[in-house]
């Protein structure tokens, strides 16, 4: 029994033991709770009066920097608007001569107008000048140019213009040297180009043996979507126009699906310093000119249909040439003067790849292919190989080329 109690009494004492350390464990993490549960509150406390104190100071931060923004954005509003009102066009002239130093194109004016914030802008009575260039020169008037462009493209890779009306533009543009690619540079594209009451004096100095010299009116013409990496090609097929070369009706028309080129009793010489070949023969006489291009997105070149028809032509062989040469051209002369409308009909094939960057019939060999067309088919008519054709015409090159003894 003694024992049993003694067992007893050390079972109390551990459950004692137990229970008071368990009741210590308890009031120890009741006393953590409470100072843990104490410190989150000191720390919210102190944190929301941090944040009272932040947000004072954000407050009075910002009641110190938005007057001075405020301020300062309608200083500059007042700033365009009195540019924008008084000093539209002295910011206009600015800017023209800022570019003048990449293009080498002085622009003066007598009047501009416009809006900063819509890209507008309108000149009156501009003279357009640029002479002593690499390629081409300019010495334009101009009675009115009206641009709307795009602002948001102007910091973009390819600028775009909504539209450019162009009105009452005179002078000439001499070309001094060929540019058969665009240089690289920023893009542009023009989604609507006008053209009105305007004439031009061509001169080109590239020809050989003398300078092609035309002037051609513009009563009208317009282009939409005029892209500079795509210019021939886009002027060739998307634009729409009439006017006068030479004093001689000419007009383009363009759908969705045809490109109709026509132009009527032009001086046959005019066409000689770019065809070349039997062209050079002639004397005098007119030609009428008709083409038609028949639209399509799959196609990978352009093909143009010709018909050229001859009128009234007299052509001659030189007496100095080489008595061979004259020998294979005289039936050829015999040929053209003996009627009086020669019709030639021909089709050209353009590579369309070959429009890409490219300013002007030669960069995509307009020229060299309606001169072996023309020259096939005169060789049809008469008879003579095309082979001696274009031979007898490539030694009358090297003998005028050569210099007089």
């Amino acid at each position: 029994m003694d024992v049993f109690i003694l067992i007893l009494s050390e079972l109390l004492t551990l459950l004692v033991t137990a229970a008071a350390f368990l009741l210590a464990g308890i009031l120890a993490a009741l006393l953590i709770s409470a100072l843990a549960l104490s410190y989150r509150r000191l720390l919210k406390r102190n944190a929301e009066v941090d944040r009272r104190q932040s947000t004072e100071k954000r407050r009075d931060l910002l009641r110190r920097i938005l007057p001075f923004c405020v301020g300062t954005m309608a200083f500059l509003f007042v700033t365009l608007m009195i540019i924008h009102t008084f000093f539209f066009g002295s910011l206009v002239s600015y800017l023209l001569r800022k570019s003048q130093a990449n293009t080498g194109v002085s622009v003066v004016f007598e009047k501009a107008s416009g809006s900063l914030f819509r890209g507008t802008t309108s000149i009156k009575n501009a003279r357009i000048l640029r002479m002593g260039h690499a390629s081409t020169n300019l010495d334009l008037t101009v009675d009115q140019v009206d641009v709307d462009l795009n602002v948001f493209t102007l910091f973009d890779n390819r600028l775009i213009i909504e539209s450019l009306y162009i009105s009452g533009a005179r002078g000439t543009i001499e070309r001094v040297a060929v540019v058969p690619k665009v240089p690289k540079h920023k893009h542009f594209e023009v989604h609507n180009l006008a053209v009105t009451n305007s004439s031009i004096r061509l001169v080109d100095l590239t020809t050989k043996p003398s300078a092609f010299e035309a002037t051609v009116e513009i009563e009208k013409a317009d282009v939409l979507r005029l892209r500079s990496d795509w210019a021939f090609l886009d002027l060739l097929t998307r634009s729409n126009g009439k006017g006068l070369i030479q004093g001689q009706p000419w007009a383009i028309h363009n759908s969705a699906e045809l490109t109709e080129i026509t132009a009527k009793a032009l001086p046959a010489g005019m066409f000689a310093p770019y065809v070349g070949g039997p062209v050079r023969l002639i004397q005098s006489g007119t030609v009428d000119v008709a083409m038609k291009h028949q639209k399509s997105d799959k196609e990978l070149d352009v093909k143009l249909d010709c018909a050229i028809t001859l009128n009234n032509v007299q052509s001659s062989v030189p007496a100095d040439w080489p008595i061979l040469v004259r020998t294979i051209l005289q039936p050829v002369v015999s040929y053209t003067n003996g009627k009086s409308k020669v019709p030639i009909a021909f089709t050209l094939v353009l590579d369309k790849a070959g429009f890409e960057s490219s300013t002007s019939p030669e960069s995509v060999d307009f020229w060299r292919v309606t001169r072996r067309s023309l020259i096939q088919t005169i060789a049809d008519e008469t008879k003579i190989p095309a082979a001696s054709i274009e031979k007898a015409l490539d030694t009358v090159l090297d003998f005028i080329k050569k210099p007089a003894k």
